[in-house]
């Protein structure tokens, strides 16, 4: 299921959703003038973060990434002049994806993928 979140509503419902998805898997892709580019894959997301104020504003911030035994891996992605967010959500209600559009067109991705399995 597809659902557009209203401005007035990202700042509570990314709180929510950096605590519910705290350290799930994700690929993060942006799609713009040149083209589709995969940014990060299999990252832990570590939160969604957005400021309705100040220059380039409304910015969202996504911070991915986390120390494990082998390596300290992260990203911190910024979006600019963000007017549209939407999520996809599965039957299960987990979200699968949420789709960021900014004002020059610019979409970023952000989808969920499976965990690996870790085996002994």
């Amino acid at each position: 299921m597809s659902d557009t979140i209203e401005v007035t509503n990202w700042t509570n419902y990314f709180k929510d959703f950096s605590v519910k998805n705290f350290k799930r898997p994700v690929k993060l892709e942006t799609f713009g003038e040149l083209g589709a580019l995969e940014q990060v894959k299999k990252l832990p997301l570590a939160g969604i973060y957005v400021e309705l104020a100040g220059e380039n504003a409304p910015r969202v911030e996504i911070l991915l990434g986390g120390i494990s035994a082998k390596e300290i891996d992260y990203l911190t992605h910024t979006i600019l002049n963000v007017n549209t967010i939407m999520t996809l959500s599965g039957s299960d209600n987990l979200e699968r994806a949420v789709e960021f559009v900014s004002a020059d067109g610019t979409k970023t991705l952000l989808s969920f993928e499976r965990a690996e399995v870790q085996t002994a």
